[in-house]
């Protein structure tokens, strides 16, 4: 239905553009003349519509963007030498006057036959409207194609980002999933209701990754309380030299933001944090204020040496390419610095509450 409605759109739209370009003479019409000027020429305009619908509809489809130049070119040469023969046949090509009965006399007839016009003032004539009817046709026909080929070009990232997505969200269960298990099996004997606390903040953070991140938004209430989940299962797995906080704003409007866009800072936070002996420190930070969200991660900095490939750092590139696409450069900030021996990374993204 959509098609359809575009395709009459198309049909209307070309049908006003004719109009107006075959009665615009008429602004510069002699009226003292019998015929207006609309009837003296409508043979020429219909040759023009029909160079740009030749154009428009198969040479520049087919041989233009098919990078076929020369044939493009020599199939618009023929159609202009076509045209200028069905100039003189017709007679279109003629000019009025009165016949030259020698240099210095001017005969008048009472019925007036217009002159032949030379075939270089014919050639000269048709060249122009030719030229431009050519030229507005590739012009619309490259337009559309742009259009097109970046309205493509939007469809296939998304679906890569939705693939990368995918990805990300399957990089952050198998390693964290079973290393969490493996502290809840622990923490059985020891300490048991501690252990089906952890437990149940973990299968709420796995139903979050595995299907409310399905959709293209989520709440942001849901992804701070994802988020804070994920940092108080990473505390059972850290040393006494660790000290970890994450700061909440007590009131989060109920408005929708892209799902997993802080994980993988956070999880780098824990990477590059964390010293199995030095004081660790790694800080989290929601704040919401003038329709924005703003969230900010501290840690001290401890670097893993080059040898160390663990982690394709495809977590912080996603959000990146993510960030790029869901918003212009005017929306959002993105920012990672080094200050001091902390390593801190602020984002802040738009959120509507319309």
């Amino acid at each position: 239905m959509k098609k359809y409605s575009k395709t009459i759109f198309e049909i209307i739209l070309h049908g006003v553009v004719w109009i107006f370009v075959m009665l615009f003479p008429f602004l510069f019409m002699d009226f003292d003349k019998p015929h207006p000027p609309m009837f003296d020429n409508w043979m020429e305009m219909l040759l023009v519509m029909v160079i740009f619908y030749l154009n428009y509809f198969l040479l520049i489809k087919r041989y233009l963007f098919n990078h076929r130049l020369y044939t493009f070119i020599g199939w618009n040469l023929l159609i202009f030498v076509l045209a200028i023969v069905l100039t003189l046949n017709l007679g279109l090509g003629s000019i009025e006057g009165p016949k030259m009965k020698d240099h210095h006399k001017m005969e008048f007839h009472d019925e007036f036959k217009p002159d032949k016009a030379p075939l270089d003032m014919i050639i000269t004539r048709n060249l122009f409207p030719f030229l431009l009817s050519l030229g507005v046709a590739v012009a619309i026909r490259a337009t559309v194609k742009s259009n097109k080929e970046e309205t493509e070009r939007k469809k296939l990232e998304n679906e890569r980002l939705k693939s990368e997505l995918s990805y990300l969200k399957y990089q952050i269960q198998p390693h964290f999933f079973f290393n969490t298990l493996n502290n809840i099996y622990s923490l059985i004997d020891t300490s048991p209701q501690y252990a089906k606390e952890v437990l149940h903040r973990l299968s709420k953070l796995m139903r979050f990754v595995l299907y409310q991140n399905n959709e293209p938004e989520v709440l942001v209430k849901d992804e701070i309380t994802f988020i804070a989940n994920y940092v108080e299962l990473m505390k059972i797995r850290t040393q006494h030299n660790v000290s970890i906080s994450i700061e909440i704003p007590q009131t989060v409007p109920d408005v929708r933001i892209p799902p997993l866009i802080y994980i993988s800072l956070v999880e780098n936070a824990f990477k590059h944090g964390i010293d199995p002996v030095k004081t660790s420190v790694i800080r989290i930070w929601f704040s919401v204020t003038d329709n924005k969200l703003l969230f900010e991660v501290a840690n001290t900095n401890f670097p893993k040496a080059q040898k160390d490939k663990s982690g394709s750092g495809i977590g912080v590139a996603n959000v990146k390419k993510r960030l790029e696409y869901l918003y212009s450069p005017e929306e959002y900030i993105f920012e990672q610095q080094c200050v001091g021996d902390y390593f801190i990374t602020k984002l802040t993204i738009p959120i509507n509450h319309g």
